[in-house]
């Protein structure tokens, strides 16, 4: 599973390889089209899955990339996923664009190294605590086992913790069940659930997801002994 896309233009090509360098050092995984996307594979669908995977979008910001549609694309659809988005600025004559303006920036490879190195791997554990629980939520509302009643005693702080604020809302306002229907839509985005009217299915990947953290589904104290 990829943790960072990486987003620029083939003309900065060696500032890619600068980065992606010290990611491989940091022991990062990454997404890069010219390592991950095959021969003949379709771009725009190799593009979205990796991007549903990444807990961030790392983008270089340089007059090339600022004129690459795909560029405008990926960053466009990370912001639809909720992504978080790394800009780094490799010329300092680039005019941001207003709908990342307000994104702090950084321009130094050592501050690259330094944020990956410190700030990330908290905020990688905290995203992926949250998203497990909130698997496990779905899993337990919508199933017909013995522990489906925990749920409503801990939706929002579940909710709180995923940082869903449509899911958190729903919750606070005791609307147990709307809140479960956006977590249950977001899931739908990941691609890590199938549901119709009648249940939830975790998908391949879903289990996949979950068998990278050693995550049992059978598991039934997963929320008292994380919350």
């Amino acid at each position: 599973m990829c943790e960072v896309f990486i987003s620029y233009s083939h003309k900065d090509r060696s500032i890619a390889d600068r980065i992606c360098d010290i990611l491989k050092e940091l022991e990062i995984q990454f997404f890069r089209d010219e390592k991950n996307i095959d021969w003949g594979s379709s771009i725009t669908d190799e593009v979205r899955d990796a991007l549903k995977e990444c807990l961030a979008i790392l983008v270089v910001l340089s007059p090339a990339s600022l004129k690459s549609s795909w560029v405008h694309y990926e960053i466009g659809h990370a912001s639809a996923l909720n992504l978080k988005i790394l800009p780094f600025l490799s010329h300092d004559d680039v005019d941001i664009p207003l709908y990342i303006g307000s994104l702090n920036y950084i321009s130094s490879y050592t501050a690259i190294k330094e944020y990956f190195s410190d700030v990330f791997p908290h905020e990688k554990s905290t995203v992926d605590i949250a998203s497990e629980r909130l698997v496990y939520l779905l899993y337990y509302l919508n199933s017909k086992r013995k522990y489906g009643f925990i749920g409503k005693e801990v939706i929002p702080k579940i909710l709180e913790s995923f940082k869903c604020e449509d899911c958190y809302e729903a919750s606070k306002n005791q609307a147990w069940y709307s809140a479960s229907d956006y977590a249950l839509k977001y899931l739908r985005t990941l691609g890590l659930v199938k549901s119709n009217e009648r249940q939830v299915k975790i998908t391949t990947k879903g289990q996949k997801f979950l068998q990278s953290k050693n995550v049992r589904m059978d598991h039934p104290t997963i929320f008292s002994k994380e919350l």
